[in-house]
């Protein structure tokens, strides 16, 4: 301290919040006192100049500040302890050290309460209540004073109704003054603030109203602003948790009970409410900006009070421009401040003296911290692609500069700085072109890599500069010359550097200013000049920071060596010669501004251009610069060329190129002229002609004309954006106007709009494509053999060619010996449409000749010269020229070319001849010549010749015409006079023209075939000829015709009228209808010429009724029917039903409805139906209708003359008083033969639901019967439906289009959808409403199998239906109700794996896993299913009831039922009371069981038990109807098991019993059967040792007690050096063979005592499964526990473990783990507590005993139990002499196969499967039907292992036998093996035995794994321990480092017991080994 000059002052500022102290000195404090406090952790800022200290030393902060205290000053000191510094000094702490929002938060809450703000806001409230009070006494006073001068004399009735009136009104301006809940969250919310933040406590004398205000208005008016825009935009969230939230404070006291009211309101409202809301609206920003893909950033958090909110949501610019603001201050004023004061040092000591000036004071030389995240930057290089990306730690006032700065200076993704460079362009320069972007992006591009080029030289001379500098300074000394000829060589070579990025920047300047002269001006005005600055500044800092970047990427590749390589002192100098990137901008930007000014153009004459000055002459031109151009032309120029354009292009006029833009200009000026019109300007064919382009970059304006008024009309294209491209109108002033817009001087002449939008974007604009000049006609090439040619068919059809490449292939196919031949496909041809290729042909060799042969008839039954004709002629005329060319000797057609000259004939007209088609030619360019000059003009749509000119002495030609509806329409009349007014001349011969319409007289071909029929020349001669045979004719009586269209249930009947008018022949149909309906007028045309009838030649007019109603169906046959009525005189007056679609034929085709159809048709009294034969076999049972049947329309027309056409139908009677069954479904020597023993509880249930229609639910796991037994018995029990139920479900099939003639009506619809099915399949749906599943199965039954596959969703809509049977259907305003009364049944696993509940496999799905599995099917499901039953075979259930019995019960139920009118299953709840009658104890029983139930179980379980007394014949319930109603409805796994039914067969049986028998569980078990089970129990349990019972003995008694086993209490033989004697390790043996299991292992700690050698307790650890068991480790707490069990009890410990393969010797992870336990047990007083280890097996077991010599190596004997001699209970009888073959490879697994196939007889459809266990040896088999195998390899494999652990295997090995190989089709051999090779390869079983080879052999492929792989599964086996006490550790017996902690001797810690021989085991081996011959190299 006496070294400093001046006084050092010191504070400890001791902060209890925080609970640490900082230092600050006044004065800098001496050396020793900064070492001593940064050795002691603490770090000095130089921003608050305060002394921190860090985490680790903040805890004893205050003594070590008192320390120093104590040491450096003197107890009298200067320093002065502030035991809490001001709360205002903290929080610009706070505030300045980065603290978060909530703390600053709570810091603001203990220092402030309100301020003059609240009174400000009771101010302003109080003013509007005032006057919103004011203005409601205002309306009040003039609504009662208005009411008040009403008339007196106005009735009563009327003054009540206007009474009521004024009162709503006055209500009305009630209402909308007091605030609705958007109001009223916003007056809360200022509460809220006002109260938090603005309010000044009472408490408070310090803090005034302007601080608090200050301090909310930087804090937190941004979040409470954007909270409030969302309250008024209507969001609802922060609505209501504004106006949920508590305003009494005394409330907000409950979680801060530390704080006062006031404190803990202030807390709630900082740390909570604001916060939570906040968040909220950012979330909402964030979805917005996500859904409308708007990049945007995410500011977590910064330092800066320019971004006060964290987590906030900025666009990109918003954000961007705020940082690069606060950046540049921050970074200025620090950069002045350093250059003014030479550094910050000084300018801190300035300060501390109070010698700085104002305007300097308060600069930071910091940074404040930000970090933020990008999100959905656009992709480049794919558009649906966005980027997120978080750049590193931005610090504000280090002069990043802008985010795209930034992010190019320091990122390592190229495509990230490319994505951010578009965006940059798309944000800040919108209005750059396309062209001009282009030209600039490849100027830079050039210019960088010449940059490049050029900087390598420099950098190699700063490299020699830099290498001589560090050469210098190695010297002792220096000459001062030599110092400054380095210095002077590195300035320099730094200074070249700099020349070459401004010499770049300035050329890529320079040409874009070449480029673009006019643009040469203000660059601050000008945005291309902006963007051309920004990317020459893009380039120098993409260059400048390029080794950065790319050490970034070394460094993310982990290539430290390049990283490392990176001089960064050299970068450093060359960064320090340009302005920092925050600037770099304006250096660009003045770079170019002095490039602009050299140019020598002013800023002034570019805003403002001289126009070329103008002389007056008599035709007023220009001067001599522009003489050719009139004063007219440039102001229509300068109206229509943006401003700029224009003044550069007068400039251009003085060019070498100045009569170019003279001639644009003026071009620009006529085309004004011509497009200035106020009316549409539109081409023939609808397109528009483009009269200007402009363009500014994705932007495309066209316009095609400009009215009056300055708006022109086009298509528009805003920035690229085609889908939001529209035609519209657009002001001519606001497009010049647009800066930067450019007009296209480049338009090619004669473009259409919608031919440039189709040029540029074909993809977007497809109907603007060119119509293609396409030939009408193509060739096809097929087979000969397809002819009847006797030729084997070899040819797959070629279609769509042309003539020239049908005739090349022909040959080509020709010359492979081939037999082809070439048709012709012209589509919409009524007989050459053909795009398949199967049609008749045209070309092809006949009698060793390639002719046209076979086509000649097409040609010559060619009638007239149609566009039929002229295709036919023309493809054969093509066809015949490439097959001349290409096939040898082929025979010219001459009939084709005969037939065209009879078609086309010659006219000699003025001694010229002229063929038919020349003359249409020549007169059509006339004709449109005409139709030019008519307003509005028409459109010429054909032509044709149709009198012989040189008989008639003039050329008539028929013109079929139209005309824009917009435009208006010319009459036929009218346009005949006007064309012969022109009087047309043919070569001197009159022409005269017949113009007609389609609408009126048709078109060409129906005109000329109405005169051919009429036999008349022209239209009057037409005309004349119809009136007289109308006159001739008699009234034909009225045929009334209906027809059916089927939509919904309901469907409707429709009538058919038809009208027939004179006319030109035309056909028009009215009504709504669809594309069906349209295509029926086609048919009926054609239906009428093959049937030889004649379509009326008259104008044809049918209306379908209702109108309003859309038709789906074919009505083809009413249709024809009703136009026959009108033409033949039918003697029918009733109305007819005609239902049909007709073919082309006439023949008549069924259709959809047909019964639905006759039942609405006999509710409207229509009895008479004219159907088809198949349909009329599905109506003959339908009473009370007619039918007349007919094949074709022909018939149908001849039979309609008959008198007695309609007969009535006879439909056999239906007895409804009898129960009938489906006897035809499965037959009795079938349903017996099915597989029903041990599954009497499912079929029990099965029967019950059948009996009472009640919905069923069986559960089991796969394969054991579940679907079989529903779809077989179902269907087969449930009896017919009667004549009653069969209506409905009759007509819902019709309806659906699935009812047959074949099928039984009576029959129950049983329907079984996918477990794919969707919600419209089961429920019903479509356009049309049809019926779902639920539908199809009304009065019958659904079976959903395998349920739990169905989707949730379509589960859950089964409740309503089965609630209310029926669903209601909705589409497009109609909807229709379908009624849905079925029967559910249901069929679904237990759980995912299949296998909970079962009894004989292991479930391993976890207890969650199972309930969301049963969470599909919902409780309210469930709760309508009222029998459940879990399917699993009982092989011990032995009873049975034939099928014949199940049949006679439910038949009994069912007349009970139908006769009350009601089945049990549909009852409401009055049925239920009314019918379901108890007897007293069934009354007493139902009381008690129904306390559980809810409502709906308790109407269940009596509905079920009503069922149950039906069957019986009875109607009362009685106690055991429900008792076993309650077992059936009881849920699947919680079964009371209070009933079992007894069948009547099962008590006959036991009736005849010869011996006594008893009951087990009521189960029948004969006498016999009981003895013998006795004597087998004293077997095992007679005692077999020295006459003392064994453990065996024990066991059993134990579990007749507990129902456990359990061998505690039996004792084994001590040895006197307190181990176990050999006779106590066989007793040991024979008490845990009990144990033994092929499933799986088990390792059993055995605790025995040492003195009395009674065995205590036992620990059992299993891994469930075959070959490994994981255990203990040595120092695990399993271990610990079984120790201080032993060292508590002072017991032995014993160890035992099963082999389920039966082999029990040892493996090496068994000799380990028994060393390692031997070691890890002995005593340091010497006393070893472990006794052994036994492997067990019936005849011999394997044991481990220690040896004293050689602690931790135990010593291993076989030894024969005491046993071994008896039948080993595990081994299954019999077995094939194969069995327990050793199956280790391919050559073993073939010899097992041919054994398989020498041995026995196989059944080809099943395949044997071979399971091994961990010896490879054969335990079991197994079959499998084949096509098991065609499942998923994962559902093979979990099969397959489930039977492994049956069989103690752990590999599977199906065996494909040689019939069965035999038996499959050769062409099919190479997928099955595929398929079988797939699952070795999966992993489904290991191999497969195939065609006396393996799949492993044959592919050379690797083995399947074993299920259970030790290195594989080990680590996610479940372990379950299972221990006789509760297992605790004592610490006291265990250090630190644990018991058992040391390794064997090789290092390999002990894991696990593991079977020896296996894969595994030898594994292990091997790495073990490998370890120790590693270690002998070391």
């Amino acid at each position: 301290m006496a070294d400093n000059k001046e006084p050092v002052t010191m504070e400890i500022i001791n902060s209890e919040q925080y609970k640490r102290a900082n230092i600050r000195f006044n004065g800098k404090p001496a050396e020793e006192i900064r070492e001593e406090l940064k050795k002691e952790g603490w770090f000095y800022s130089r921003n608050h100049n305060v002394w921190y200290p860090k985490n680790d030393a903040a805890e004893n902060s205050l003594n070590f500040a008192n320390h120093i205290k104590e040491t450096y000053f003197p107890e009298n000191g200067e320093a002065r302890i502030i035991t809490e510094a001001s709360e205002k000094d903290e929080l610009v702490s706070m505030l300045q050290n980065g603290s978060s929002l909530k703390d600053i938060l709570s810091k603001l809450s203990d220092m402030y309460g309100e301020d003059a703000m609240h009174e400000a806001f009771d101010k302003a409230r109080e003013e509007t209540e005032a006057l919103e009070a004011e203005a409601y006494d205002k309306i009040v006073s003039n609504i009662q004073k208005s009411w008040e001068e009403h008339d007196n004399g106005v009735e009563q009735a009327r003054d009540e109704e206007e009474s009521r009136e004024m009162n709503e009104e006055l209500a009305k301006v009630e209402e909308n003054i007091y605030p609705d809940d958007v109001n009223a969250a916003k007056t809360k919310l200022g509460d809220i603030v006002r109260e938090a933040f603005l309010k000044v406590p009472e408490n408070d004398k310090e803090t005034t109203p302007e601080e608090r205000q200050k301090r909310y208005d930087k804090w937190y008016r941004s979040m409470a602003d954007e909270i409030m825009e969302e309250i008024k935009a209507g969001n609802a969230e922060i609505i209501k948790a504004v106006n949920d939230f508590e305003l009494n404070k005394e409330k907000h006291t409950e979680g801060n009970k530390w704080y006062s009211a006031e404190e803990a309101f202030g807390r709630d409202v900082q740390y909570k409410l604001l916060p939570d809301l906040y968040q909220k609206v950012q979330d909402r920003i964030k979805a917005e900006y996500d859904e409308k893909k708007i990049p945007y950033v995410v500011m977590f958090s910064s330092e800066s009070p320019v971004f006060p909110s964290e987590n906030k949501v900025y666009t990109v610019k918003e954000f961007n421009e705020l940082i690069l603001q606060a950046d540049k201050e921050f970074h200025n004023r620090k950069e002045c401040a350093e250059k003014k004061y030479g550094s910050a040092d000084n300018y801190w000591d300035l300060e501390n003296e109070g010698k700085l000036p104002e305007e300097d004071k308060g600069i930071q030389f910091g940074y404040d911290k930000t970090n933020f995240k990008f999100f959905n930057i656009p992709n480049p290089a794919n558009p649906e692609d966005t980027f997120s990306y978080e750049p590193s730690r931005y610090d504000i006032g280090d002069g990043n500069g802008s985010v795209f700065d930034y992010v190019r200076s320091t990122c390592s993704h190229d495509e990230f700085i490319e994505a951010l460079n578009r965006l940059e362009t798309q944000l800040y320069f919108p209005g750059v072109t396309d062209s001009q972007r282009e030209f600039v992006e490849k100027t830079v591009k050039e210019q960088s890599e010449t940059l490049k080029k050029n900087l390598k030289a420099k950098m190699e001379d700063l490299d020699k500069a830099q290498d001589e500098y560090k050469e210098l300074h190695k010297k002792w000394l220096i000459e001062s010359s030599d110092a400054e000829r380095v210095d002077e060589l590195l300035k320099n070579a730094l200074a070249a550097i700099k020349t070459t990025y401004d010499t770049s920047m300035e050329e890529v300047f320079a040409k874009v200013l070449d480029e673009y002269p006019f643009a040469s001006g203000d660059v601050t005005g000008s945005e291309f000049l902006k963007y051309t600055a920004n990317e020459a500044k893009k380039m120098i800092v993409s260059e400048l920071y390029l080794p950065s970047r790319d050490a970034q990427k070394a460094m993310n590749a982990e290539d430290y060596k390049s990283y490392n390589s990176v001089d960064w002192a050299k970068l450093r100098k060359i960064w320090e010669q340009f302005p920092a990137n925050v600037n770099m901008t304006e250096y660009a930007e003045a770079m170019l501004q002095d490039k602009c000014n050299s140019k020598g153009i002013a800023v002034a004459e570019v805003n403002n251009p001289v126009t070329p000055p103008e002389k007056e002459t008599d035709n007023k031109t220009v001067t001599s610069e522009v003489a050719e151009l009139t004063e007219e032309d440039l102001a229509i120029c300068k109206k229509v060329i943006p401003p700029s354009q224009y003044n550069f292009t007068l400039e251009l006029t003085q060019g070498e190129e100045g009569e170019f833009f003279k001639n644009k200009l003026k071009e620009i000026a006529d085309t004004y002229r011509r497009i200035n019109v106020d009316e549409e300007l539109v081409n023939e064919d609808g397109t528009h002609n483009v009269g200007f382009r402009y363009f500014l970059g994705s932007t495309e304006i066209f316009l095609s004309e400009i009215d009056s008024d300055g708006i022109g009309f086009g298509y528009n294209i805003l920035n690229g954006d085609l889908q939001m491209s529209e035609w519209g109108s657009t002001a001519l002033d606001e497009i010049t106007s647009i800066p930067f817009i450019e007009m296209d001087y480049h338009v090619p002449a004669g473009s259409t709009i919608e031919g440039m939008l189709y040029k540029e974007h074909p993809e977007n604009f497809p109907e603007y494509a060119p119509k293609k000049t396409e030939k009408p006609y193509n060739f096809f090439i097929n087979d000969a053999a397809n002819l009847d040619l006797g030729i084997g068919a070899e040819i797959e059809p070629i279609t769509g060619l042309t003539a020239e490449e049908a005739a090349v292939k022909y040959a080509e196919l020709k010359d492979k010996g081939l037999s082809p031949y070439i048709g012709i496909n012209i589509p919409g041809d009524f007989i050459f449409d053909d795009k398949e290729g199967q049609g008749a042909g045209v070309f092809t060799e006949t009698n060793g000749k390639s002719s046209f042969y076979i086509g000649d008839n097409f040609v010559k039954e060619l009638k007239k010269n149609d566009e039929h004709a002229k295709n036919v002629i023309a493809a054969y005329k093509e066809l015949y020229e490439m097959a001349d060319k290409y096939i040898l000797g082929v025979e010219k057609p001459e009939f084709v070319f005969e037939k065209e000259k009879e078609l086309n004939p010659t006219f000699t007209i003025g001694g010229i001849s002229y063929t038919q088609t020349q003359i249409e030619e020549e007169l059509r360019e006339d004709i449109e010549n005409i139709f030019r000059d008519l307003v509005p003009e028409p459109y010429l749509a054909g032509i044709r010749l149709y009198q012989n000119p040189e008989k008639n002495g003039k050329i008539n030609i028929l013109v079929q015409y139209g005309t824009d509806p917009m435009e208006g329409t010319w009459r036929e009349d009218d346009l005949f006079n006007a064309i012969a007014e022109e009087n047309i001349l043919f070569n001197g011969m009159e022409v005269d023209v017949n113009p007609i319409t389609p609408e009126k007289s048709g078109t060409i071909e129906e005109y000329l075939a109405h005169l051919e029929q009429l036999g008349a020349t022209s239209e009057a001669e037409a005309i004349e000829k119809q009136a007289e045979m109308l006159e001739e004719e008699e009234e034909p009586k009225e045929l009334n015709v209906y027809t059916f269209s089927p939509f919904g249930y309901e469907g409707a009947i429709v009538q058919v009228e038809t009208d027939l008018r004179r006319g030109i022949p035309a056909y028009d149909i009215v009504g709504i209808s669809d594309g069906t309906v349209k295509e029926t007028r086609e048919r009926i045309r054609y239906a009428f010429s093959n049937s030889g009838l004649e379509f009326p030649a008259e104008r044809v007019l049918q209306s379908l009724s209702p109108a309003d109603l859309k038709k789906d169906s074919p009505l083809d046959l009413s249709m024809a029917l009703s136009i026959l009525g009108k033409t033949q005189n039918y003697p029918i007056d009733e109305p007819v039903l005609a239902l049909g679609e007709l073919e082309l034929s006439g023949g008549i085709r069924p259709v959809r409805g047909a019964v639905a159809a006759v039942n609405s048709a006999r509710a409207y009294g229509i009895t008479n139906v004219v159907c088809d034969p198949a349909t009329a076999e599905l109506l003959k049972d339908i009473h009370g209708i007619k039918i007349l049947a007919v094949d074709n329309l022909k018939e149908a027309n001849e039979k309609l003359h008959e008198k007695n056409a309609f007969h009535p139908t006879t439909p056999q009677l239906y007895k409804n008083d009898t129960v009938e069954f489906n006897e035809d479904y499965l037959d009795k020597e079938t349903l017996d033969s099915l597989p029903m023993d041990g599954h009497f509880e499912t079929i029990r249930a099965i029967e019950v639901a059948v009996a009472g229609k009640h919905n069923i639910l069986a559960t089991g796991a796969p394969g054991c019967g579940k679907t079989m037994l529903m779809q077989s018995l179902m269907p087969a029990l449930t009896p017919k439906l009667t004549e009653e139920e069969v209506i409905t479900p009759r007509r819902i099939a019709s309806i659906a289009g699935l009812d047959s003639p074949n099928r039984d009506i009576h029959i129950p619809p049983f329907r079984m959808p996918h477990q794919t099915a969707s919600i419209e399949g089961i429920c019903g749906g479509g356009p049309n409403c049809r019926p779902g599943e639920i539908s199809l199965a009304h009065n019958g039954t659904l079976f959903l199998d395998e349920t739990a596959e169905f989707r949730s969703s379509v589960l859950q809509m089964l409740r309503v239906p089965l609630e209310t049977q029926q669903i209601t259907l909705s589409r497009a305003g109609r909807s229709t109700v379908y009624p849905a009364n079925f029967q559910l049944a249901m069929a679904t696993n237990p759980c995912p794996c299949g296998c909970y509940g079962s009894h004989d496999k292991i479930c391993l799905d976890s207890a969650k896993s199972i309930d969301l599995y049963w969470k599909k099917f919902s409780d309210p499901l469930l709760d309508r299913v009222e029998i459940k039953t879990f399917v699993e075979k009982d092989e011990k259930d032995t009873r049975k009831m034939s099928i014949e019995t199940m049949k006679a019960q439910i038949a009994t139920a069912f007349e009970i039922q139908r006769k009350r009118g009601v089945y049990n299953s549909h009852m409401n709840p009055q049925q239920i009371e009314e019918y379901c009658k108890l007897d007293k104890e069934g009354q007493e029983y139902f009381d008690r069981e129904s306390e559980n139930l809810t409502v709906r179980g308790k109407n269940n379980l009596l509905k079920l038990s009503l069922t149950l007394a039906n069957m019986d014949g009875r109607e009362e319930i009685h106690l055991n109807d429900l008792k076993e109603a309650r077992e059936l409805s009881a849920p699947v796994f919680e079964k009371p098991n209070q009933f079992a039914y007894q069948p009547e067969e099962a008590k006959k049986v036991s009736e005849k019993s010869v011996e006594a028998e008893a009951k087990l569980d009521d189960v029948n078990i004969s006498r016999t059967q009981i003895e013998d089970a006795e004597k087998e129990r004293k077997r095992i349990t007679q005692p077999v040792l020295n006459g003392e019972r064994t453990g065996m003995y024990k066991a059993f008694k134990d579990f007749e007690d507990k129902g456990v086993f359990d061998i505690q209490g039996s004792h084994v033989k001590l040895a006197k050096n307190g181990g176990l004697t050999p006779t106590g390790w066989k007793q040991l043996q024979a008490a845990m063979e009990i144990y033994r299991s092929k499933k799986f292992e088990t390792f059993r700690y055995i605790l025995i005592d040492r003195k009395t050698g009674e065995i205590a307790d036992q620990l059992a650890i299993t891994s469930h499964m075959p070959n490994f068991c994981n255990v203990s480790k040595p120092n695990d707490e399993t271990l610990k526990q079984v120790i201080s069990r032993a060292e508590e009890k002072d017991y032995l410990i014993a160890i035992c473990h099963n082999h389920p393969s039966g082999n029990t010797t040892e493996s090496s992870f068994d000799r380990d783990v028994t060393d390692s336990l031997d070691r890890s047990l002995r005593r340091n007083d010497g006393l070893n507590r472990f006794a052994g280890h036994i492997i067990l097996d019936h005849d011999t077991f394997n044991l481990a005993v220690p040896s004293e010599k050689t602690p931790g190596k135990c010593h291993w004997k076989k030894l024969e139990p005491l046993n071994a001699n008896e039948k080993d209970r595990f081994d299954a009888s019999p077995v094939p002499d194969w069995a327990g073959t050793y199956v280790g490879g391919t050559s073993a697994l073939k010899e097992v196969a041919k054994k398989i196939n020498d041995t026995e007889n196989w059944n080809d459809d099943f395949i044997p499967v071979v399971f091994t266990n961990a010896d490879r040896s054969i335990t079991g088999v197994q079959y499998y039907s084949k096509n098991f195998f065609e499942n998923e390899s994962d559902k093979i494999r979990n099969e397959f292992q489930f039977a492994a652990m049956e069989a103690g295997a752990i590999g599977a090995f199906p065996v494909i036998t040689d019939a069965l190989w035999n038996k499959i089709p050769a062409e099919n051999r190479s997928d099955f093996e595929a398929l079988m090779k797939a699952h070795v390869m999966n992993d489904a079983f290991t191999d497969v035995a195939i065609d006396k080879t393996t799949i492993t052999e044959k592919y050379d492929i690797e083995a399947g794994k074993n299920y259970y792989s030790f290195y594989r599964d080990q680590s996610d086996r479940k372990v379950d321990v299972v221990s006789t006490w509760t297992p605790e550790v004592n610490p006291t017996l265990f250090p630190p480092e644990g018991v058992g902690q040391r390794e064997d001797k090789d290092g390999f810690r002990v894991k696990t017991a593991m079977t020896a021989g296996t894969e595994e085991s030898k594994e292990y081996e091997t790495k073990k080994q490998h370890k120790q011959n590693h270690d002998v190299e070391r």
